[in-house]
């Protein structure tokens, strides 16, 4: 338990204090680094295998990360859907989405956080006694899925594409329109482009959807630095 200082701040624990640097040091990682490493897969892939085992005790520490994805699962998944959590991480999207979906495959290149993932959503169906017939994890690479066409009714990804250079965000959407069912959706949720040059603006948004075989997807800024991007197939 945290204690407070005689002139009324907090004095905060050795767990919070050292959860705090690190949450600090990964989102100043990600920033900074993003424009270096974008588009080189193995690079990426170490920084999180380093990241997986601290993942959940540094970015839950940010409110509005926690708020994005419940606006994602509130307003586009709809219950009995069958949905892709693409670059899920250690399920923040998955659990959010878990009791509205009939399915959700969590599917990500990083293979320990993957395994993260998979033990809290294990958990949270024994606790909430949700069903876990539907429930996949799948280790792998967004530019070459490994579903059927017209697979899932909704593709959600948060915050993986910023990683992606734009031919592979191009091919990523590709590979997304394929395995969603005519009438589905596809959902990113990402940065907002215009407050700083290394994420990709409403412009770019646009153009690489034109060039995946999308129409014009609809933007909606919910936040002062986030924004989801959707469209129906």
């Amino acid at each position: 338990m945290d204690a407070t200082t005689n002139d009324g701040k907090e004095e905060l624990s050795l767990g919070k204090r050292l959860s705090r640097f690190g949450h600090r040091f990964c989102i100043k990682h990600d920033f900074f680094s993003l424009k270096k490493v974008r588009g080189k897969t193995n690079t990426i892939r170490r920084f999180y295998d380093f990241l997986a085992p601290v993942y959940d005790l540094i970015y839950p520490r940010s409110t509005s990360y926690l708020e994005s994805a419940r606006h994602l699962a509130q307003n586009f998944v709809q219950p009995g859907d069958r949905v892709l959590d693409l670059g899920a991480g250690t399920g923040l999207l998955t659990m959010h989405m878990l009791p509205k979906a009939l399915s959700i495959i969590s599917f990500d290149l990083h293979e320990k956080m993957l395994r993260q993932g998979q033990k809290k959503v294990l958990k949270e169906i024994r606790e909430a006694k949700l069903p876990s017939a539907g429930t996949g994890f799948i280790q792998g690479n967004a530019l070459c899925l490994p579903f059927a066409d017209d697979t899932f009714d909704v593709v959600a990804s948060a915050f993986m594409l910023v990683y992606l250079d734009k031919e592979q965000k191009r091919d990523a959407l590709k590979e997304a329109r394929r395995v969603v069912r005519k009438g589905g959706r596809v959902v990113l949720l990402t940065f907002q482009g215009e407050i700083h040059p290394r994420f990709t603006p409403m412009a770019g948004w646009r153009e690489l959807f034109d060039e995946a075989g999308f129409e014009t997807p609809v933007f909606d800024d919910f936040s002062e630095v986030f924004r989801t991007i959707s469209i129906t197939a």
